[in-house]
């Protein structure tokens, strides 16, 4: 008895720690992308239903997923918009105030409970261990503390319908199960994935199988027959299923082609799903639960994941535990998995998926001038290996059961183990406690560690549009060209925004800035291994102290690259700053993605007077 008291009474000091952990991280971060989606379904509250898509194109540049995210938003956001504390459209991106903020989270914070619920109640279902148990791992898991409450993604809310349709799915309700799977793939296409081969292990009956395919695909087509005529609605929903291949390889060797064999993988899932005869209840679930778990990590394996997505797998994860003898090592594989998603997020969505969600969040008011990308401590130089142990972690269920025969000591009280919390609190800490470092570290210290943190003491000249394309190729005699007015003196540098389409580079990348009257301010060689993909790079020169309204002119080129192995940079189709952009020396609409960097007030005053 006083064993158990003991018990108890850590677990509600652990629920105490995790409660401050989860609203530290939800009042601290925010990503853009909820900005765009709220803003968006108050399109719906304006009275703009049948025009939607065709009204946001203009307003908010577009939308890409079907009107049920969007009217889930709307519906949260009435009561806000019936008060008037919603934020006006105007031309300009904005971002949503510290309510909407908050008010926006809260949603997706409740739905997170609820999916909780959820697999509890599968839990229930498939039995083994106290089903509360595999509701603590969903919650506390820091894949999922990161999708909700740091990077406040809503794919939350078609991992809740999934989750609904699996546990019908589960009691052998297949018409109702199919149903909500409806509602789930209009959330996000991703459900499909799950939703095939799981119809093909229930049931053998083609006309059965047809009947259940057509009620999945319902609520799909019923979005799509409602919105069909507005070329809007095709272009903005169908671009990320277009958009979101991997284009990693360079290589056109069928041999090579990683996502061939993800196809081909994904295909013999689903085959095998329809091969497969079970035989009693307990194999029924576990294959339920595993083959939904492989089509999600091939699905992962083959595309160009976006971290919101990782929510839709971490329910399928905490229920494969049932299948696993060897928790603690499971709780490493947890914790190793975290890091290297964290390493990859802050590498591949730089100034974007990192430290930067602090000057998105509800407290970003009182919080200035952030010095650091988190990739300056999470170096790019490990992103491959990282992204390899990430895709390893993706398979860990089945590694870890195929290691079952060789774990003789399972022990009955594994939940209350250290690792059971080294697993959250080390996950999360893995992204808060650098981003926290990166976002207050002194300047003068911070500029040991990366000269860009010197941009902190410089006023910006930052875009507040979102980027609409990649201009093309930068290789040979192909460059990019633009002229552009300075706004302010004291001109000091310059940031651009690189892709490299995922790929590693090789050849060197060649930036000059010049006057309009042809004298070169800097000319900058960057090393095709430095060029990191989607990320700001930044060009120091020397002050120009009467720079304001002066016309200057930026160059890029890389001649020893070639198609395939080269950099781009991004533009918006506005005209910013008296911009003239030239590509391949041929006049282009628009203006480049960039960052222009002046010497604030006092600096330039004290430099004029020396």
């Amino acid at each position: 008895m006083e064993n158990n008291i003991q018990i108890q009474g850590f677990r509600k000091l652990e629920w105490v720690l995790y409660a401050a952990i989860v609203f530290a991280c939800f009042l601290l971060f925010n990503q853009g992308d909820l900005n765009h989606t709220v803003r968006s379904s108050y399109a719906f509250l304006n009275g703009h239903a049948g025009d939607f898509y065709d009204y946001n194109k203009t307003v908010m540049g577009g939308n890409n997923y079907l009107p049920i995210i969007y009217i889930v938003f709307a519906v949260w956001f009435y009561p806000l918009h019936i008060i008037h504390l919603t934020s006006f459209m105007n031309e300009e991106y904005l971002y949503l105030s510290p309510l909407e903020i908050i008010w926006a989270k809260m949603l997706l914070v409740l739905i997170f409970f609820a999916c909780s619920w959820l697999v509890f109640k599968c839990s229930e279902v498939i039995g083994g261990y106290d089903a509360s148990y595999y509701k603590r791992l969903y919650l506390t898991s820091p894949l999922a503390i990161f999708s909700v409450f740091i990077f406040s993604q809503y794919d939350v809310i078609g991992s809740f319908f999934t989750l609904a349709a699996f546990y019908l799915y589960l009691k052998r309700k297949f018409s109702w199960s199919s149903v909500i799977f409806s509602l789930a793939i209009s959330c996000k296409f991703f459900a499909a994935f799950i939703f095939i081969p799981l119809i093909f292990l229930a049931e053998k009956n083609i006309i059965k199988i047809s009947k259940y395919f057509f009620l999945g695909a319902f609520a799909v087509a019923l979005q799509f027959a409602f919105y069909v005529k507005s070329n809007a609605f095709i272009d903005g929903v169908l671009m990320i299923p277009k958009g979101k291949v991997n284009v990693a390889s360079a290589s056109q060797n069928m041999i090579m082609d990683v996502q061939l064999y993800g196809v081909i993988a994904y295909l013999i899932n689903v085959v095998n799903s329809y091969v497969k005869k079970v035989d009693n209840e307990y194999d029924f679930y576990k294959e339920a639960i595993l083959l939904s778990a492989l089509s999600y990590a091939i699905m992962f394996s083959v595309v160009v994941w976006h971290p919101q997505w990782l929510i839709i797998i971490v329910p399928f994860f905490v229920m494969s535990y049932r299948y696993v003898l060897n928790k603690k090592i499971f709780y490493v594989f947890d914790l190793i998995g975290m890091v290297a998603f964290v390493w990859i997020c802050v590498n591949q969505w730089v100034s974007n998926v990192d430290v930067s969600m602090i000057s998105k969040g509800a407290l970003s008011a009182y919080i200035h001038d952030i010095p650091l990308y988190m990739s300056d401590v999470y170096r790019p130089q490990l992103y491959k290996i990282n992204t390899t142990v990430f895709r390893i972690y993706l398979f860990a269920p089945f590694i870890m059961i195929f290691l079952n025969k060789y774990y003789k000591n399972n022990n009955p009280d594994f939940s209350e183990t250290m690792g059971y919390y080294v697993r959250y609190i080390g996950g999360v800490f893995a992204f808060v406690i650098p981003a926290l470092v990166c976002a207050f570290t002194p300047v003068s210290l911070a500029s040991k560690i990366s000269r860009d943190a010197c941009l902190t003491q410089l006023t910006p000249d930052v875009m507040k549009n979102e980027p609409d394309a990649i201009i093309g190729e930068i290789f040979g005699n192909v460059k990019v060209h633009q002229k552009f007015i300075s706004k302010q003196d004291g001109f000091e540098a310059i940031s651009v925004f690189f892709t490299t389409y995922m790929r590693q580079l090789y050849s060197s990348v060649i930036i000059t800035v010049y006057d309009n009257d042809g004298v070169i301010i800097t000319k900058t060689v960057v090393p095709g291994r430095d060029m990191i993909n989607s990320k700001y790079y930044t060009i120091f020169f020397s002050r120009q102290e009467r720079s304001k309204n002066k016309v200057y002119n930026i160059e890029i080129s890389s001649p020893t690259a070639t198609s395939g192995l080269a950099p781009t940079v991004l533009k918006i189709d506005r005209n910013i700053n008296g911009s003239n952009l030239y590509y391949n020396n041929k006049p282009i609409s628009g203006s480049l993605y960039m960052r222009l960097y002046y010497a604030k007030k006092s600096d330039l005053y004290s430099y004029c007077t020396r």
